[in-house]
């Protein structure tokens, strides 16, 4: 039988063996959200590399980020870069999408019709 846990407990009511380990699981949970944003960081730079890229090189209109980076929250080690392109003729696309694994291999693209937000709209430039 499962025994009820007193949830109104304070700091005062724990063990010093308790408090110990809650306070490694904060110092671990603290150091993979500073890994976490230095991912995102990286991200968000490469994301921007291959924008730029496919307007300079490929003539793309638009450029647009999805998926977990979009959203940020759930973005992690194990996600990739989702880039939406517009305006490339269909006979490079191939070669486009190629020349930006080739920047990162956390690479998707796919030819949609409306973007979640454009990387022209994150820092008021194209890329």
């Amino acid at each position: 039988m499962h025994q009820p846990t007193d949830t109104h407990r304070t700091t005062k009511d724990l063990s010093p063996e308790e408090l110990e380990k809650y306070r490694k699981r904060l110092d671990k949970h603290l150091q993979n959200r500073r890994v976490d944003e230095a991912l995102l960081q990286r991200a968000w730079h490469t994301a921007h590399k291959i924008a730029a890229m496919l307007y300079d090189d490929f003539g793309a209109s638009q450029v647009a980020v999805f998926g977990s980076l979009a959203g940020q929250k759930s973005f992690s080690k194990w996600s990739d870069i989702d880039i939406a392109v517009w305006g490339i003729p269909s006979e490079m696309y191939f070669r486009a999408s190629s020349r930006a694994s080739d920047i990162s291999g956390l690479f998707n693209t796919l030819p949609v019709k409306s973007p979640c937000f454009s990387l022209r709209d994150v820092d008021g430039q194209k890329g």
